[in-house]
């Protein structure tokens, strides 16, 4: 679970009046919303993040790109975010961006804003993103700079975001919690709340796309993110949202997530996988069209067609509807080696963790004074 401000990307568009077209094109199985990857080189060395150490080589040409884009405007995409590795370092990051309006399609950018100069924002001003995400990993340059492993790194980023923000143009802030800021989280949400902008704090660290597990090593710790489900629960009763329990014969009969019903992620070779954090192959863009991929791969078909209740290990569940199972993580962490079609320890744990919290909340246990959940 993350804990966000701003509701999904896509709502700062167009709010709840977008709302039925994406449950639409989520029954219709159009990809509305795509990632896609330009180049995988950063100037940074995350030790939290999920692409590989190695290189990938025989990345898309430009031309490449801007005929998949065509296929995806064709296709019924809407929304199209641009990532890396660090998507500014791309020698055609302009012509790329640029393309993406040409095609009539919403672009969206993630990146650490640790390169961007004046020719950057002046773009932004002139294409209109839909949200520009910038990664944070601390309010002190010490624990940020312990996750990124460049000096300096810090105050880039902190700079480029108060400037997107000064400028009036649509950022956001991705927060990752880890071991290095898991006792920055109030201070990080103040800093947040304080600039008004959205945000978003994510438990989730992933194992690397090839399967290495070192990655994890920057979990923070359970109290951390049960203080974060916390939050989270403390901030939806605050808005009068916080759900009913009892979900559990419904969730057996609803699908897993958004990917491969209406977001996928394409990587910087042309391989089109449900997400980036499901790094499962469905086809590559050089052998066959984006549509042939996407209506014809038979993984993609399978998926489609799994609900919470097909998940080896979860039919019966207590805690299934505070469960954030992972396809994609189950594949890596699970015995699911082919498909993540089965359960895996950390999800089970995390969902209890979940439960725990909302119980907490629920019957007024919750007495943090942080933002958010004093937040009225």
């Amino acid at each position: 679970m993350s804990l966000h401000h701003s509701d999904e990307p896509h709502q700062l568009a167009g709010g709840e009046a977008m709302r039925p077209f994406f449950e639409k094109a989520y029954q219709a199985k159009l990809p509305v919303n795509v990632q896609l990857q330009i180049t995988d080189l950063c100037n940074l060395r995350c030790e939290h993040c999920y692409n590989s150490t190695e290189h990938k080589h025989k990345e898309l040409s430009f031309e490449e790109i801007d005929n998949l884009l065509g296929q995806l405007k064709k296709a019924g995409a809407l929304y199209l975010c641009l990532t890396g590795g660090e998507p500014t370092l791309h020698p055609r990051f302009f012509d790329i961006a640029r393309a993406v309006r040409n095609h009539g399609l919403v672009l969206e950018v993630i990146t650490n804003a640790t390169l961007l100069r004046d020719e950057h924002y002046a773009l932004f001003h002139e294409l209109k993103p839909n949200y520009v995400a910038v990664s944070l990993h601390g309010i002190q340059r010490a624990s940020h700079e312990a996750l990124t492993g460049i000096s300096g790194s810090f105050e880039k980023t902190k700079r480029a975001i108060e400037r997107l923000h000064a400028e009036k143009l649509p950022v956001q802030l991705r927060i990752p919690i880890t071991r290095y800021n898991a006792l920055e989280v109030d201070d990080l949400l103040m800093y947040a709340e304080a600039l008004d902008i959205g945000y978003r704090f994510d438990c989730n660290i992933t194992y690397r796309e090839d399967g290495d597990p070192t990655s994890t090593s920057t979990r923070a710790d359970l109290s951390v993110i049960r203080g974060v489900y916390e939050r989270n629960w403390a901030n939806r009763l605050q808005k009068g949202n916080l759900p009913a329990t009892g979900l559990r014969e419904t969730m057996e009969g609803e699908h897993l997530c958004a990917a491969g019903h209406n977001f996928c992620y394409i990587d910087s070779t042309g391989t089109v996988h449900p997400c980036p954090s499901f790094q499962r192959p469905a086809g590559n863009v050089r052998e066959q069209s984006f549509e042939e991929i996407w209506y014809g791969s038979e993984f993609l078909k399978r998926l489609r067609a799994v609900t919470f209740g097909d998940i080896k290990g979860c039919k019966g569940c207590g805690d299934m509807e505070f469960c954030n199972f992972c396809p994609g993580d189950a594949r890596l962490e699970g015995e699911d080696k082919a498909d993540g079609f089965a359960n895996y320890q950390r999800a089970c744990r995390n969902a209890a963790l979940n439960r725990e919290a909302y119980e907490a909340v629920s019957n007024g246990q919750f007495a943090d004074s942080s933002p958010v959940a004093a937040k009225a």
